[in-house]
């Protein structure tokens, strides 16, 4: 049983150690489940990052047809949004990450770190949504008909929550639908956690099925092949499927032979 009023994310969203996190992929109807064993860098969640990564000059989409090129650093030009950004390194930690183009990028070895981030913009009205892996978005409506900034709905705005696999490079999207040009700045929240993919089959049912107590994420509802292939690169598995309560002996079969492949 859950024990009453037990916590799973605390005040700033994240989730709290010794609790499970379940990342949803749709595309393929399979969830991972992790397990928060730590924050590294708990007490220290925030990033003022600053100016959104758009350099002067670089060519931007318009909505009402055509481009138009960025005036200056950070700035969206009125009626534009962007293609796929990665999120670069700021210039006094860039020399000791994996990839300084992008500073939530992490290599397959790294599996058992996940970023959860959650991300904000000011002004608030901007637009976003994310492309995972890059140039592939994710917004869908009817599964055929895809949807994000460029497009009258299939996007947030002000805020954007997700986490960051090993192994993926993820593209973020920034529109600026008003009459104006904005200069963007970005802050982060989010934690660095230590993971392990759970492995106790009947614990893993409990959970998918909402028996138990996580915190949910979904993402990825449009995938490229080589998803899977990445996701299983990286932890041996590219995700438990669900089932109805009234599965779980086949369920249970299955995750036992899945759990055998968790790296």
């Amino acid at each position: 049983m859950n024990r009453v009023g037990r916590r799973i994310i605390d005040e700033l969203g994240l989730v709290v150690e010794n609790e499970n996190l379940v990342v949803f992929v749709p595309a393929i109807k399979k969830a991972l489940i992790f397990r928060i064993l730590s924050r590294r860098n708990r007490g220290y969640e925030h990033i003022p990052y600053g100016r959104i990564p758009l350099t002067a000059g670089t060519i931007v989409n318009n909505y009402d047809g055509g481009t138009t090129s960025v005036p200056a650093d950070g700035i969206l030009p009125a009626r534009s949004y962007t293609s796929g950004l990665r999120i670069t390194a700021p210039g006094d930690v860039a020399a000791n990450i994996y990839e300084k183009a992008d500073m939530w990028f992490l290599p397959k070895e790294e599996r058992e770190t996940l970023f959860h981030v959650i991300m904000k913009t000011a002004p608030e009205f901007v637009r976003i949504d994310c492309q995972i892996p890059m140039a592939v978005t994710q917004g869908a409506f009817q599964r055929k008909a895809t949807v994000g900034v460029d497009k009258l709905w299939g996007y947030g705005r002000g805020k954007f929550e997700t986490v960051h696999f090993p192994n993926i490079i993820y593209g973020y999207r920034y529109g600026n639908d008003t009459n104006i040009a904005v200069k963007v700045y970005l802050s982060f929240t989010y934690a660095e956690y230590y993971v392990k993919i759970l492995k106790d089959p009947e614990l893993i049912f409990d959970i998918l099925t909402r028996r138990k107590k996580a915190h949910w994420l979904t993402l990825i509802a449009a995938i490229p092949s080589d998803i899977p292939d990445r996701l299983s690169d990286v932890y041996g598995i590219d995700g438990f499927k669900l089932y109805g309560i009234e599965e779980k002996e086949k369920a249970i079969e299955e995750y036992k032979e899945d759990v055998k492949m968790v790296k």
